[in-house]
């Protein structure tokens, strides 16, 4: 049965990110971006909150066709009362107390669509088992599909290119011991190795899907991560006693997707590069697969969309790297520029070549074409991109010259044109393996810039080139030579950066934050990145340091030899802009096993096009060498959630009326640039009323007679009698993770409140929610 045109999801609140202004102090950046959070919230939410009062007055076929234009998820309602979802990747059929997900993308058009279908079957707190309902209630809600067991609620949120599912317990569980969740699973694919979650597919990677590792959230934003494990034929979810004795309920139990396997082949998969397009959830990765260059793309769960051979000529083709840059063209489509090394066969001279792909078709523009002929011996090649252009650095050693040099040259994202090459180094020093951020923004300004890093005498140095391809400023001295710099890597909006190397002496990654504003400029002394990050391990041998931004917040990722002679990948977080450092999260391991993890890339898309702008994704190539049955290295890929645990809303008590409070509750993200839905339920005789202001240091108290009503704001900055529901948008601006905003729910009513507040302390009568706290993060 086809799905409906009916669409079941919207697009989240969203703000372009603010550029950061130099020489201000990060308290008077604080102070001026809460204002201005705060003045522009309240005119946005007079409207928004008309706009929302209108909608819950609809029906729910009209509340979801609201979204028709801004959504390519559709959804049509069974026969039987269940429901079938559809996206241009998957379908979700909704049966019964049976999911059954559908993979509709594939490379291969003769195989079977891999599927997976899932039951609720078990849940249990400790030895005793919790009775659950034979036959679910099944209805939308808001943005979902919910499955209501009795003892818990199962919930589907449908995404242009994945589902997330999750479980909701609402009260603590009687007896002791573990919370235990099992699902039957049916499905004809072989469940695979997973070093995250558990993956089911066939062992060519064209066909895959990933069941990840389980989040626990209560209802403070307290956060456990825990391994998601397939016991008995049955994927188990379990929350351990102890996290269950200190929770606040309800908790939420999320398998989210991450991890899977990028390739996974009968022939050595290396060089990993990766982009992300954050306006069709996808992305997309290139590497080299022996001698040759592969792109795919795939869908935020890691779903297959396509497979391009980029270069599978006689040639050795080595060290693939890719960016996309956003079209200023009406009607052209968005282009990826995947550039490598090609090494003529029977020749030691080399070459820079680029191939232009179709972000939204994925498919291929042309033919490949010289980016720098050979000739010059050109290595090492690098991308990046801004509206309307790419720009390609690399180093190369002309005829008769002992000193490589670093070279650039822009490719126009319309026609493939190229500009003419930059020199980025003096020819009296040896420069080589230059990076460029994967991104800038291109303003009207003409202020914006690339910022390249390369070695140069074994410092690092940088040099910059505007938006337009014109050389600004030439080997500015970044790091310090005695520490045997390599490695190199960049990222940044166009106006700041952060680059990293490693270095030998001392052993790790060291860091620096540049600014172009004018000129180009080193933001205080370099340091040393591996001991400063939280639970850093100082001295420890670090290779190919690899970072990457959203605008907000910077991941890196770095490969660490561990004492076992093995390698094994580490990430982190950090905001920029910012003295002392801000580390969102610090050495977290992305892939640590018997095995040699290495190679790793790393991705974030603008925060202002994310519709996740946390998360970035890190690839890596696994050396399988010493593995079982002699398997060639595979590259697997990682979303990580870069420094945003947890919902950032917590909780505070203030509320009274026992068993009739009125209860708020919070739903969404409070990550920088996107938002936070809060849900006020009182008595439906009663006037809800939400409040939105400053926490109050100490709650106030209401009344004597109920001590434990109490206003827990400090300031109220919005007075909304009415309103039921509220949505805070939180800007996509570094300096708020230092700032909160309180919310809290009344309800009001003509007659005496039973263990409410009111007369002869108060004119009115009135019972209190708790309060809750956005912090974003």
């Amino acid at each position: 049965m086809p799905c409906s045109s009916l669409p079941l999801g919207s697009a989240p609140y969203q703000n372009r990110a603010r550029d950061l202004r130099a020489g201000t102090r990060p308290c008077g950046r604080r102070l001026a971006s809460l204002v201005a959070w705060l003045a522009g919230f309240a005119t946005l939410q007079a409207q928004e909150n008309r706009e929302s009062a209108e909608t819950q007055r609809s029906s729910v076929s009209e509340r979801f066709s609201v979204a028709e234009e801004r959504s390519s998820v559709s959804w049509s309602r069974s026969a039987n009362g269940g429901f079938r979802v559809c996206s241009t990747s998957y379908e979700l059929a909704v049966e019964g107390s049976r999911v059954r997900f559908l993979t509709t993308t594939s490379s291969d058009a003769e195989r079977p669509a891999p599927e997976i279908t899932l039951r609720l079957a078990e849940l249990r707190s400790g030895a005793r088992g919790i009775a659950l309902l034979a036959a679910p209630e099944i209805a939308p809600r808001d943005e979902r599909v919910e499955l209501d067991h009795g003892a818990l609620i199962e919930r589907w949120t449908p995404r242009s290119d994945e589902v997330e599912q999750d479980f909701v317990l609402a009260t603590r569980p009687a007896g002791l011991g573990d919370l235990v969740v099992r699902l039957a699973v049916e499905t004809e694919l072989t469940l695979l190795p997973s070093e995250t979650g558990l993956l089911w597919g066939t062992r060519d990677g064209k066909a895959q899907i990933a069941y990840g590792d389980l989040t626990v959230i209560d209802a403070r934003g307290e956060r456990l991560e825990q391994r998601t494990r397939f016991v008995d034929g049955k994927i188990e979810l379990r929350v351990p006693e102890e996290f269950l004795a200190r929770a606040a309920f309800p908790i939420t139990l999320d398998p989210v997707i991450r991890g899977f396997s990028m390739r996974n082949g009968p022939i050595d998969d290396a060089h990993p590069d990766v982009a992300i397009d954050g306006v069709r959830d996808r992305f997309a990765a290139t590497f080299r697969v022996g001698a040759d260059i592969y792109f795919r793309a795939f869908t935020r769960a890691g779903a297959l969309l396509a497979e391009i051979p980029v270069d599978t000529s006689a040639a050795q083709s080595v060290a693939p790297r890719i960016a996309l840059a956003r079209s200023t063209t009406p009607g052209l489509a968005d282009r990826y520029l995947v550039v490598w090394t090609d090494v003529a066969s029977g020749t030691t001279t080399n070459r820079i070549r680029g191939l232009l792909i179709d972000a939204a078709a994925l498919a291929p523009i042309g033919a490949a074409f010289d980016i720098a002929a050979a000739g010059a011996a050109e290595l090492h090649p690098d991308v990046g991109a801004t509206e309307g252009s790419f720009l390609v650095v690399w180093d190369a050693q002309p005829a008769g010259s002992v000193f490589r040099q670093v070279r650039a040259r822009t490719i126009a994202h319309a026609s493939g044109a190229r500009g003419p090459v930059l020199r980025l180094s003096p020819g009296s020093n040896a420069a080589q393996t230059p990076s460029v951020p994967q991104w800038v923004r291109s303003t009207s300004t003409g202020t914006n810039a690339w910022i390249a890093v390369y070695i140069g005498d074994g410092e690092v140095r940088a040099s910059s080139i505007d938006t337009t391809g014109t050389l600004l400023q030439v080997d500015v001295p970044i790091g310090a030579s005695a520490q045997g710099a390599n490695s190199p890597d960049i990222a940044g909006n166009g106006i700041e950066f952060l680059a990293v190397w490693s270095t030998t002496t001392p052993a790790g990654m060291h860091a620096a934050f540049l600014r172009q504003s004018g000129t180009l400029q080193p933001v205080g002394a370099p340091f040393l990145l591996t001991s400063a990050e939280p639970g850093g391990r100082p001295w420890r041998d670090v290779f190919q340091p690899r970072v990457a931004t959203d605008g907000v917040r910077y991941a890196y990722v770095y490969a660490e030899m561990n004492p076992g002679t093995f390698f094994d990948v580490y990430a982190g977080a950090l905001v920029g802009g910012t003295v002392p450092l801000l580390f969102l999260e610090g050495r977290v391991p992305i892939a640590s096993s018997p095995l040699y993890e290495n190679m790793p890339a790393v991705a974030m898309e603008p925060a202002e096009l994310s519709t996740e702008p946390a998360r970035a994704l890190i690839a890596y190539t696994v050396d399988n060498a010493g593995a079982p049955l002699g398997r060639a290295d595979d590259i697997e890929a990682v979303i990580y959630d870069a420094g945003a645990p947890g919902s950032g809303v917590s909780s505070r008590s203030t509320a009274c009326g026992g068993a009739n409070a009125p209860t708020l509750s919070a739903s969404g993200s409070a990550v920088l640039g996107t938002s936070v839905l809060f849900q006020l339920s009182v008595d439906p005789t009663a006037l809800p009323v939400l409040l939105v202001g400053a926490e109050a240091p100490v709650p106030l108290p209401l009344c004597a007679a109920q001590a434990s009503c109490a206003l827990g704001l400090g300031a109220i900055y919005v007075w909304l009698p009415g309103s039921s529901q509220i949505a805070i948008g939180v800007p996509a601006d570094p300096a708020l993770l230092a700032a909160s905003i309180a919310v809290q729910g009344l309800e009001i009513a003509n007659a005496p409140l039973a263990n409410g507040c009111g007369a002869p302390v108060l004119p009115i009568a009135l019972r209190a929610s708790d309060t809750l706290v956005l912090r974003p993060r």
